[in-house]
């Protein structure tokens, strides 16, 4: 779907995370309202394994939803239950449903770069971002996992930190990273499917956050995407959260939402 006439932002991001869930999964599970996309071997990295509904199907209830989810994910002996929708009409009718079972939401929005060619880089003096191997990562990605609160586990740290090399093997994702005195402290993914890309995973490290390191890995990243001919970049952000608008200070705007519906155990 790469530059198919008519197709929207919205379309064309939709179809991406299809093509690269497609590329990752082990097994993908029809059911009457869509389908689910399975990564056997990471049951600990719950985007990984997740329902994705169709469109905006009028049939379908918060509990029937939830009950496909038991029945797909527990059966596969996953203990979190996500369910993924695109259409925001769809959310705002279930969401009564989801929140009276327990589920949270999570509202994301879609932003695009319109322009990549063009992006605006504005890098502090002396701050620098480059392109690294996986290999090269491993102990900032270790080192930011310890960042979150409440503590993961030591399986879902080494889950969560060996990821990024299978991402790397099957979708090709390339990593960028910045660092300041001598410390690596600075990370974004970039993944090329043709003309188009997504940038996912920005993060710095908290003590070195207002230094620049951020903004260097995305436009270093955006740099590498435009040369290899990519004319369309995306990426998701929380609706609510500030990286949103330090996107859009960036140039990307918000062309649409994708939300998902959760019930996470602790990991």
């Amino acid at each position: 779907m790469n530059d198919a006439l008519g197709s929207t932002d919205v379309d064309r991001s939709i179809a991406f995370a299809r093509r690269h869930h497609k590329r990752l999964a082990d097994t993908i599970i029809d059911f009457r309202w869509g389908s689910a996309f399975l990564e056997e071997d990471v049951p600990l990295r719950y985007g990984s394994n997740f329902l994705w509904v169709d469109g905006s199907p009028d049939d379908v209830t918060a509990e029937e939803l939830v009950l496909e989810a038991d029945e797909i994910l527990g059966g596969a002996g996953f203990k979190h239950r996500i369910v993924a929708i695109d259409d925001p009409v769809l959310s705002r009718r279930l969401r009564s449903g989801f929140e009276a079972a327990g589920w949270s939401l999570t509202e994301l929005v879609t932003m695009v770069l319109p322009d990549p060619a063009n992006a605006t880089r504005d890098l502090r003096p002396g701050v620098h971002a480059r392109e690294a191997e996986y290999s090269q990562t491993r102990n900032l990605l270790e080192l930011l996992q310890h960042t979150y609160d409440p503590p993961r586990s030591p399986e879902t740290v080494r889950t969560l930190v060996d990821y990024p090399a299978k991402l790397a093997a099957a979708v090709g994702a390339r990593f960028f990273v910045a660092e300041s005195d001598g410390v690596l402290a600075a990370i974004c993914d970039l993944y090329i499917d043709g003309s188009e890309a997504q940038i996912e995973s920005v993060n710095t490290l908290p003590e070195y956050r207002n230094r620049g390191l951020g903004t260097a890995v995305m436009h270093e990243a955006i740099a590498a995407a435009v040369a290899e001919g990519v004319t369309w970049i995306h990426l998701y952000a929380e609706a609510n959260d500030w990286p949103r608008q330090w996107y859009e200070k960036l140039g990307f705007s918000v062309v649409g939402s994708y939300n998902h519906f959760h019930l996470y155990p602790e990991r």
